[in-house]
């Protein structure tokens, strides 16, 4: 404001220029200029506010909120002198009425006054006039709405009642007040009624009426009935209200308020190109402008809803120019003044024509932008609810009875008239379109409701425009149903004045209405649609104001500034609320919440309703653990559950009183102890009339652990966090448009997630004011704990993400003493787990890498389904239907009573059954995932490596890239060449048949690839075997494939090299020092293999390694559940004929009788005829025989095998002839018919027998001799693989020739070993032809269509051909025939007509004894097995291992960094005294006796150590363990000896027996508790292995010695079975031990 020349400035001395900064505080105007004069100099400053909008209107959201009555006038009777009361026909009288009272009575038909009936209106307003009144009192009761919309229109008395209130102000001479009370016009929470915003829209415009402006006006909505009502009505006639409505209910009162709540603009389609839109009354004006507005956004499928019939036109009127077109009007208009009356016809006429053009304009533009056949015009009277209900089911019946995606309800009219000149015909009118076609729409889509309803409102329905109090009572009334909706998808928006709009460019209606509403551009009128349209959750009612209506307003009504402009925002009340009871171990504390208290909430939807977010329970229950131990600190949560959310269901609703009650659990004082407090969230369920329910249901629980001080932030190393490699970049589902969450605010800062198959990943910032404002006093960090939820639970199953709560989780840590406002204004970085083990591990990190808040065990439920392209939503059942949930793999039932579980400190050293090892199996699907890895070329410098290849030039080319590298390369192509060589290599780089021209069914060209692979490893195999170097030697192999182990669906060159890719496997396991990799290559050139050979021998880790399009990717298994259930669908019926290789005996057969008792008839084959010495009968006479042929071999020169070879060719014959009579005995179709499939002759005669052909084939047959490697001929190595390949393509062939339309070959199944993915000793050749199978398999299925699948079997529980039972069982469990049959069986079924099954699987129970460095740290394991936590704990404990001599020596390096290994930290920097006996135990499990026999850990004695030698460097420490074993009087002992670079740190000796020591008896008192041990104490990156040692117990034992520094010497520590359970400690001089549950576990005997 600026001051005239002239004019003398008062003077506000130091108030100076408040009067103008006010003006911008209050929103009255968005900017000022301050001027001001002293002592002649002009000072000016111009005040802008601080968030000037960049729209003309700005978004509100409107809700009830409770505010305090205020009196301001004196206390005065209900009804003075002159009153006129508007009762219901029946209602009494209320008591004093003064003597000259005027009642009006009214029903559903019409009114009573002066007890005579009147029916019209027009004539009722002649005889209110007549009447003479100052004040008016409506008292009326609404009846309750829970069924309110099942009618098709609303009740005729309400409607009369409705009229009756505008006439009595219509003919009200000198009005002074005017009440309206409403019994029912709101429940006991709150709630309004629907039809309430009637009666305050009316109101509101009634307040600006000139005629009447002067009298004071007042609505009740209450919940009170009609005795108590009349009472509220007088009290709230003293208050000066910002808007004339009230809510009274449940002691508490609301009034209409709206916040400023700016939503971000859409960003891309809000709905899709499929989605079906309807629209009531958008045929022109803003309804029109918005659907262009969402063609251009989205090209929805446009249904329009208008009473102007097109077809009643000539197409020429319709399409015609401007020119034509007033030619046409002048002809008519001539035409018409020719008759009388005629005018006004034509004129009507034309109006209608002209917007009939209108019209069929836009809807060409509509259909130009959404494209031909998606847009629709329907000729329907909004108003008319049986033609609605007609043309709504013909639009859904036109989409397969889906539901309308959006639903746009903008009919309406206008006739702006003042009071005294509007009359009760355009009043129903216009009031009555919106009603009417509102209960018609809803009564259209009662059993089909739309997912997104939008009524057009105006802001007329919020202040009220004078002359609209028809549009004013319609628009408030659809802001009152919209809040009444029973779902949380219905939105009615307030709008102001859309320009170039026929209201903004009628010259009356817009001098009006410019004087009241400021005139926004169309186009943002439609960018604020858009923008709702994409933000999650509906708001119900909303208001788009700016400058102009709150300057008009704060001129004619100030108190209106009330409405936006709130006192000062409340701060965060604490979480804790109201401690009610408080004692030493018990806390009790009721909290209110409350969307007014806790305003948060709004940004926190489930269903639609405001709900208190599960991390913030978490929150809670911190705050009640602190406030019940106050001399600790939290620390962590442990065992979470979220059985019921927290809501405040309604904005206006009663707050939700919630019980908080806190027990101490655990109490243990000191260093090594900690206090668990155990919470519970609890609720009564209160009826609407106060009675109490149910009590105490819970909403949560969980145990808080606090310890004496915050556990500091570690910093995990990369390998131990989730790798996110190969990730797609989704939206944050829960920040996706969906009726089942909506997060915003601080709620939705992680927008973007990182998606990957093993990994997640994600940031986020927190707004700083935001979060201070909330949650400045909070204990944790419970909005980025909700952040790192959601993340969590992000998924994607072809592109559809689950919306789900979280329901539990075992494990969340805190760490650094560090909340929300610590962290806000720094981005996090959230990373979680994916794939198999999503939910399993999730953590937080600042810019640093420092880590501040781990969650671990976490489940969810979803709630719905939201598509990250699309935006369709789904509902669980519908998502079920449509992706039908795996079922999950069964829970692994482990025998208690097995040896395996027999209770040990180590386990893993008795993890086999030498009498009988058969446990259930889990099943094994491979799949590729990329792994990258920081390229780092320099494998194989400076070493010598001998390059084998089948194809020459690519051999040699690859040798020159290698030489070239720095390494000192020999290549051989033959056995020959090979035999030439000085075998002195230390790595074979192995091309395989890498080069050739791609593979054909039944090339050979494989078999001398095979033996120069055999030659070349035969000739080191001895001098590799006898090395103890672990970090020497390697054989690589490379296979041209697709890059991705044959899963891209794409072309795969030579299928054949998964021969090589089995053989490594075995290999790494008869040669424990030796490394090796199988490298699948999508390109054959020479750089390239050369290239990955180099960055892949340097290394360690993965036994398979894929590289397709550049990018690297390894095989990770997981467990699925059964293909299929083959009790429901058999694989096979009686038209079906079943050729089975191998099945004269084991396992074939098992499965050959299971066959063809489900009706098939079965052939089984077998090398052999059945014939000979094993063809005898009598027992005793083969037994006879058999002894003689043995004798009489061992004098032969030879003899021995030979005779060996002749009983078991003989003992083959006995058994398969035992099995077909007792097949035949029980009626089964099973033939034997001998041949040697790898032979295509025999393979054709024998089908030439058969009288019809083979539908099923499976290829079982096999050879196999049980010999290590080196033992094999080149020759026994070939027929290995060429039983299974060679037999494979004959039988394939040969069967697939016969086959033809009636009798085609519906699938193979092949027969594979477990073998070709894990290794054992003795199994190379037979797990190469394996490995082979696997993939041609595969590679058969996609050339031929026919359904190809191989299953890789563990050993069949004293099935087919055990060489050695106990030797088996020490490298897994087996499996029993029953089970195996029925998993073959599933199998089977799967791949019935089902190409897609076609690869592998692989079946696995429990992992033995015969684990190898290198082959654990290789080998994938699956999540969920249940040695999954054993392979984890191995590999972490297994350093850099660089020497193995099995049963001798293993040694292995380790490093831990101060920021890395929380361990290190909390021990002060130095590594602990139990963590390094954690490493000496491990590495002394590595020395095993020969036979691997079950062993216990009976002790470790002889421990030396230096404590001092124990501390990290200033950010590192190093250390190197050397184990050497031996027998020391029947005791197995490992000496293992700890060395830094400058010499030894310690030393000790870990003792094994067969059985663990026997516990000495209980101390009597003495006894200090100390805190249970917890792996995710000592290890915060994933995954968690397990410890062994109790390690605060211990470290309490420990402690007195270790205080002492220097040199600490234990002479024996023994640790029981179950040591980790210890809880208390006995402290003695030199030692101690440790208790649990009464029962003595470790002792620690002083040096």
């Amino acid at each position: 404001m600026s001051i005239p020349d002239g004019v003398v400035s008062p003077h506000l001395f130091g108030a100076e220029g408040a009067r103008e900064l006010l003006e911008v505080l209050t929103g009255k105007v968005p900017e000022q200029v301050v001027a001001r004069e002293s002592n002649g100099r002009a000072a000016r400053l111009r005040v802008r506010s601080p968030a000037s909008p960049t729209t003309v209107l700005q978004r509100y959201e409107l809700s009830w909120q409770r505010e305090k009555r205020v009196p301001v006038r004196p206390a005065g009777p209900l009804f003075p002198t002159g009153t006129l009361v508007v009762l219901a026909d029946g209602a009494s009288v209320p008591e004093g009425l003064p003597d000259d009272a005027v009642v009006l009575r009214f029903d559903d038909a019409g009114w009573w006054l002066g007890g005579r009936r009147v029916n019209d209106g027009e004539e009722l307003l002649a005889m209110l006039t007549e009447r003479s009144y100052r004040h008016v009192r409506v008292l009326a009761t609404l009846d309750p709405w829970h069924d309110w919309l099942d009618r098709d229109s609303a009740p005729a008395d309400v409607l009369r009642l409705h009229d009756a209130c505008f006439l009595v102000a219509k003919a009200a001479q000198g009005l002074e007040t005017y009440g309206i009370a409403l019994s029912g016009g709101a429940r006991e929470d709150g709630a309004v009624h629907p039809y309430a915003g009637l009666f305050t829209g009316l109101v509101k415009v009634l307040e600006l009426e000139p005629v009447v402006a002067k009298a004071r006006f007042c609505v009740v909505l209450t919940a009170a009935d009609d005795q108590a009502a009349p009472a509220q009505l007088t009290e709230e006639m003293r208050v000066r209200h910002a808007l004339p409505g009230v809510v009274l209910g449940g002691g508490e009162r609301w009034v209409r308020r709206a916040r400023p709540a700016p939503v971000p603009p859409a960003r891309g389609p809000v709905l899709t190109e499929d989605s079906v839109v309807l629209g009531a009354g958008t045929s022109r004006g803003i309804g029109m402008l918005t659907l262009l507005g969402l063609a251009e956004n989205c090209r929805p499928v446009v249904h329009i809803l208008g009473t102007n019939d097109l077809s009643a036109y000539h197409h020429e009127e319709l399409t015609e120019d401007e020119e034509a077109h007033r030619l046409r009007r002048r002809t008519a208009l001539v035409a018409a003044a020719r008759e009388v009356g005629g005018v006004p016809m034509a004129n009507a006429r034309l109006r209608k024509l002209a917007q009939a053009r209108e019209v069929h304009a836009d809807l060409a533009r509509l259909t130009a932008l959404c494209g031909e056949g998606k847009v629709h015009y329907h000729v329907c009277d909004t108003r008319d609810p049986a033609e609605v209900r007609r043309v709504c089911a013909e639009v859904t019946a036109a989409h397969d009875g889906r539901p309308v995606d959006l639903l746009l309800n903008f009919s309406g009219l206008t006739r702006s008239a003042e009071l005294p000149a509007k009359p009760l015909k355009n009043f129903r009118a216009v009031r009555d379109i919106k009603i009417d076609t509102y209960h018609a729409l809803k009564h259209a889509f009662a059993g089909n409701p739309p997912r997104r309803w939008v009524n057009a409102g105006s802001l007329a329905g919020l202040f009220g425009i004078q002359g609209e109090t028809d549009y004013a009572a319609a628009n408030d009334f659809l802001y009152t149903a919209a809040d009444a909706a029973l779902d949380s998808t219905e939105t009615t928006f307030g709008w102001g004045l859309w320009d170039g709009t026929t209201r903004s460019t009628e010259p009356l209606v817009a001098e009006v209405l410019d004087r009241h509403l400021s005139r926004m551009p169309a186009a943002e009128g439609i960018a604020h649609f858009l923008a709702e349209l994409s933000r999650p959750g509906a708001a119900p009612t909303l208001g788009y104001f700016g400058a102009v209506e709150r300057r008009i307003m704060s001129e004619r009504h100030p108190q209106r500034i009330a409405v936006w402009i709130p006192g000062p925002e409340p701060k965060a009340a604490p979480l804790l609320g109201e401690v009610t009871e408080a004692g030493a171990d018990r806390l009790v504390a009721h909290r209110e919440f409350s969307v007014d208290r806790d305003a948060y909430l709004r940004h926190h939807l489930v269903g639609g309703h405001p709900t208190v977010p599960g991390m913030l329970v978490v929150e809670i229950a911190a705050q009640a653990a602190k406030a019940l131990v106050p001399g600790r600190v939290p620390v962590g949560v442990r065992d979470l559950s979220l059985d019921r959310f927290v809501r405040v269901f309604r904005e206006s609703a009663r707050p939700q009183r919630k019980k908080i009650v806190a027990e101490v659990v655990e109490d243990t004082p000191g260093e090594y102890g900690e206090t668990v407090v155990r919470v519970r969230i609890l609720t009564d369920v209160v009826a609407p009339d106060g009675t109490v329910l149910a009590t105490d249901r819970k909403h949560g629980r969980m145990s808080v652990v606090l310890r004496d001080r915050p556990v500091e932030c570690p910093r995990p190393r990369p390998d131990r966090l989730p790798v996110t490699a190969g990730s797609l970049e989704l939206a944050n589902p829960y920040q996706l448009p969906n009726p089942f969450v909506a997060l915003s605010g601080i709620f939705a800062a992680a927008e973007r997630v990182h998606f990957g198959p093993e990994g997640k990943l994600a940031t986020l910032t927190l707004d700083r004011v935001e979060v201070t404002r909330w949650f400045e006093d909070a204990v944790f960090p419970a909005v980025v704990c909700d952040a790192l939820a959601q993340v969590m639970a992000v998924a994607a199953e072809d592109g559809w993400s689950p919306i789900a709560v979280p329901r539990t989780v075992r494990r969340i840590d805190f760490y650094g003493g560090l909340d929300d406002v610590a962290l806000a204004g720094e981005e996090l970085t959230l990373r979680a787990t994916s794939g198999p083990e999503t939910g399993d591990w999730g953590g937080v990190f600042t810019s640093d890498g420092r880590l501040v808040l781990r969650m671990t065990g976490a489940t969810g439920e979803p709630l719905g389904y939201v598509h990250q392209e699309s935006g369709r939503v789904r509902t669980v059942d519908e998502q079920r239907a449509a992706h039908p949930l795996a079922v999950s793999p069964p829970a692994v039932r482990t025998p208690p009573d097995g040896a395996e579980n027999e209770p040990a400190v180590r386990p893993q050293l008795l993890a086999y059954d030498s009498s009988s090892f058969s446990r259930q199996v889990q099943r094994w699907v491979a799949e590729p995932v990329p792994r990258p890895v920081e390229s780092a070329p320099g494998g194989l410098l400076d070493r010598r490596v001998l390059v084998l290849g089948a194809h020459g030039p690519t051999t040699e080319a690859v040798a020159e890239q290698l030489s070239a590298r720095g390494a000192i390369v020999v290549t051989a192509d033959s056995p020959t060449c090979v035999a030439e060589l000085t075998a002195e290599w230390d790595a074979i780089a192995d091309l395989t048949l890498t080069g050739l021209t791609d593979y054909e069914l039944g090339d050979p060209v494989w078999r001398e690839a095979l033996q120069t692979t055999t030659a070349a490893l035969q000739a080191v195999y001895d001098h590799w075997l006898e090395s103890a170097e672990a970090d020497r030697f390697q054989y690589l192999t490379v296979g041209h494939g697709d890059g991705l182990f044959g899963h891209s669906g794409g072309p795969v060159p030579q299928p054949l090299s998964g021969a090589w890719v089995a053989l490594a496997k075995n290999l790494m396991v008869e040669l424990p020092g030796v490394r090796t990799r199988s490298i699948d290559l999508d390109r054959g050139d020479a750089a390239t293999i050369a290239r990955v050979l180099d960055i892949e021998a340097g290394l360690p880790g993965d036994q398979e390694v894929g590289y397709r399009d550049g990018v690297r990717h390894v095989q990770r298994v997981r467990i699925t559940s059964a293909p299929s259930d083959p009790a429901s669908a058999s694989p096979v019926g009686p038209e079906d004929c079943v050729l089975v290789s191998g099945g004269g005996r084991g396992v074939g057969f098992a499965l050959a009788r299971r066959l063809a008792a489900l009706g098939a008839e079965v052939v089984v084959t077998g090398r052999r005829p059945l014939t000979g010495p094993g063809a005898v009968p009598d027992d005793a006479t083969f037994a006879d025989w058999r002894k003689r042929r043995l004798i009489d071999a061992a004098g032969e020169p030879g003899g021995v095998a030979e005779g060996r070879r002749a009983v078991e060719d003989a003992e083959f014959v006995r058994t398969a002839l035992a099995n077909l009579a007792a097949a035949a005995d029980i009626g089964l179709r099973i033939r034997y018919e001998p041949c040697d499939v790898t032979d295509r002759a025999q393979v054709e005669r024998l089908l030439s027998t058969l009288d019809k052909s083979p539908t099923v084939l499976v290829h079982n047959a096999a050879t196999y001799r049980g010999v290590r490697f080196s033992r094999l001929t080149p020759e026994e190595v070939v027929r290995a693989v060429d039983v299974k390949v060679t037999g494979f393509v004959a039988l394939f062939d040969a069967v697939s020739a016969r086959a033809s339309v009636d009798r085609p070959l519906r699938f193979v199944s092949c027969a594979g070993s477990m073998s070709a993915s894990g290794g054992m000793v003795g199994h190379t050749a037979y797990a190469a032809g394996s490995g082979a199978l696997s993939r041609l398999g595969l590679w058969t299925a996609r050339r031929s269509g026919v359904p190809v699948h191989t299953i890789n079997w563990p050993t069949w529980e004293r099935t087919g051909n055990i060489v050695h039972y106990v030797g088996a069982a020490r490298y897994g469990s087996t499996m029993s025939s029953e089970d195996g049959v029925a998993n073959w069986l599933s199998e089977m079924a799967a791949l019935t007509g089902n190409p897609d099954h076609s690869g592998e699987s692989g079946y696995f129970g429990r992992l033995g004894v015969m684990a190898r460095p290198h082959h654990l740290r290789g080998t994938s394991w699956p999540a969920g097995s249940p040695d999954r936590t054993r392979v984890d704990t191995g590999r972490l404990f297994l350093g850099e291992v660089s020497r193995f001599a099995e049963h001798e020596r293993f040694r292995a390096r380790h490093r831990w960094t101060l920021a890395e290994d929380p361990h290190l930290r909390e021990s002060t920097g130095a590594l602990s005294v139990p963590m390094l006996l954690e490493y000496v135990l491990a590495a002394g499990d590595w020395v095993r006796p020969e036979g691997h026999p079950r062993q216990h850990l009976e002790s470790i004695s002889e421990v030396d150590l230096h404590l001092d030698r124990l501390r990290h460097d200033g950010n590192s420490l190093a250390l190197e363990f050397d184990a050497a074993g031996g027998w020391t009087d029947e005791v197995w002992q490992v000496r293992v000896t700890v060395n830094d670079d400058t010499g030894t740190v310690a030393t000790a000796v870990v003792n094994y027996g067969e059985h663990p020591p026997e516990a000495p008896a209980a101390p009597v008192g003495g006894l200090a508790g100390v805190r249970a041990h917890a792996d995710e104490d000592l290890w915060c990156g994933t995954p968690t292995p397990a410890a062994c040692l109790p390690h605060p117990a211990l470290a309490a034992i420990l402690a007195p010695a270790e205080s002492a520094g220097g040199r600490m010497k234990i002479a024996r520590l023994v640790a029981l079975p179950g040591a980790r359970d210890a809880t208390a400690v006995h402290i003695e001089p030199g030692g101690g031990l440790a208790m649990a549950q009464g029962r003595v576990v470790l002792w620690v005997d002083g040096g």
